[in-house]
């Protein structure tokens, strides 16, 4: 064989550079294959819950017109809803067969006063709240004293048309009380004595206080025209003596302090003690002084000779008051209700000294008329006496004098004053004074319900 060409061998190396670039291409190819391999592409789709939103919608609104009429449109208003009305049934316990204790002012005992209230067994029993002048208290058996004295119708309290108003305002307040309270009514005049209605404490119920009303209501009441002057005793259009039918004299009690002669013609003293013997555990004393209160140290008059010039200038002197008063009440003005000796308090220059025409006294000072009050109400309890509903509560006092003090505009007497707060606070009870007429119509908050009010007459067009 011949040896190969130049043409052969340039054949031979292009050939195998071929191969060579080609097996090179191959191993190139191969790698980027195993790379791409190698690499694992992965794509999560996470699912959404669809959500649909709402899109406002404008609606295109038309401008108000303003009506050219007026209309005049109704409200309707909603038909009333039904409500469910709940009440309490009524329960009656059945007493249980007890022998009742009797009681002082009730006639049959409790059983007949269950039966004018309705039964005994369906009474609620409760300690009423007592609001008088101003002065608030609780009791079971209650007791008023009201003084009708001259002192309580003068011109710096307010004359007889103040007085009608304390008496007014004394029925508004018996009639606020509930039926089961035990009341009684005393009217004291200073220095003449001092009336009771009923015997014995009564239910404050509508016939009670009618009988009440009735007693009282010409008590003190503003005369018409000059007719009262015409007779000898000028002073009987005011006092004890005015009061309607019914009622009794008090008499002086027997169970004060021992061993000295009691001379009380006027004043509280008497009803105070009967409403220590009635075991009242509230007492209002509606007063404007203090009243003669006193012991008789020794009998006789201490200067004989002055009782000629005291019953001479006392004529004077009522025929003054009878010319005052005719000028007074035809220029509209209320009378002076003053007699007697308060005479010689008003006109200074025919005074006499009355204590020199009567026996020696002493007079009692609160703190002894307290005690004695004490003492009468504590003997009273000792004897375990049951004249009592029995439901009471528990009190730490057993009873308390609350007083109303009716004092002129400028204040009054200060010794007056201090004796009768002294006598309140002794006796566990609340003191209160009233300046004049204004005073007393603001503190007279229970409106009287004895007479209808008129109403003002609409103007007719």
């Amino acid at each position: 064989m011949g040896k190969p060409t130049q043409k052969k061998k340039n054949r031979f190396f292009t050939q195998h550079a071929k191969s060579s670039a080609m097996f090179v291409s191959l191993a190139i190819h191969a790698l980027i294959l195993i790379l791409a391999i190698s690499f694992v592409a992965v794509k999560v789709i996470q699912k959404t819950e669809s959500s649909f939103k709402a899109t406002p919608v404008l609606h295109p609104r038309m401008p108000q017109k303003k009506l050219q009429v007026p209309v005049k449109t109704k409200r309707r208003t909603p038909p009333p809803r039904l409500r469910k009305q709940i009440t309490a049934k009524k329960i009656t316990k059945k007493m249980p067969e007890i022998k009742m204790p009797e009681i002082k002012g009730v006639k049959g005992n409790l059983g007949a006063m269950g039966t004018a209230l309705g039964g005994g067994s369906e009474i609620g029993f409760t300690m009423p709240e007592i609001n008088v002048f101003g002065i608030k208290s609780r009791g079971e058996k209650v007791f008023f004293i009201l003084d009708c004295s001259h002192d309580m119708m003068k011109d710096e309290i307010g004359g007889m048309r103040a007085y009608r108003i304390i008496k007014e305002e004394l029925i508004a307040i018996l009639r606020t009380l509930p039926p089961t309270t035990l009341f009684n009514v005393a009217i004291c005049e200073i220095p003449y004595g001092s009336k009771i209605y009923f015997k014995n404490m009564v239910p404050a119920n509508q016939a009670n206080i009618e009988k009440i009303e009735s007693w009282i209501a010409p008590l003190n009441e503003v005369p018409e025209g000059t007719s009262f002057l015409e007779g000898k005793d000028a002073g009987q259009f005011y006092g004890l003596k005015t009061l309607g039918e019914g009622g009794s004299e008090i008499p002086t009690d027997p169970s004060a302090e021992k061993g000295k002669n009691i001379r009380a013609e006027g004043g509280f003293f008497r009803p105070l003690f009967l409403a220590m013997r009635e075991e009242a555990d509230n007492i209002f004393l509606l007063t404007s002084s203090w009243g003669y209160h006193m012991h008789v140290i020794t009998e006789g008059v201490i200067d004989p000779g002055l009782r000629e010039k005291w019953e001479e200038n006392l004529k004077i002197a009522e025929e003054r008051i009878k010319e005052e008063n005719k000028k007074r009440v035809e220029s509209g003005l209320d009378p002076l209700p003053i007699r007697g000796t308060d005479l010689f308090g008003h006109y200074k220059d025919l005074y006499v000294d009355t204590y020199k025409i009567r026996p020696e006294q002493e007079d009692w000072t609160y703190n002894i008329l307290s005690k004695e009050l004490k003492k009468s109400w504590g003997a009273i309890a000792n004897k375990k006496s049951q004249t009592k509903l029995g439901l009471r509560k528990q009190k730490k006092n057993p009873f308390s004098v609350n007083i109303v003090h009716f004092v002129p505009q400028n204040g009054g007497n200060e010794d007056i004053k201090s004796r009768l707060k002294g006598l309140a606070n002794n006796c566990h009870g609340k003191y209160r004074a009233i300046p004049g007429m204004e005073a007393i119509q603001a503190a007279a908050i229970t409106q009287s319900v004895s007479e209808p009010k008129e109403e003002p007459q609409k103007e007719t067009p």
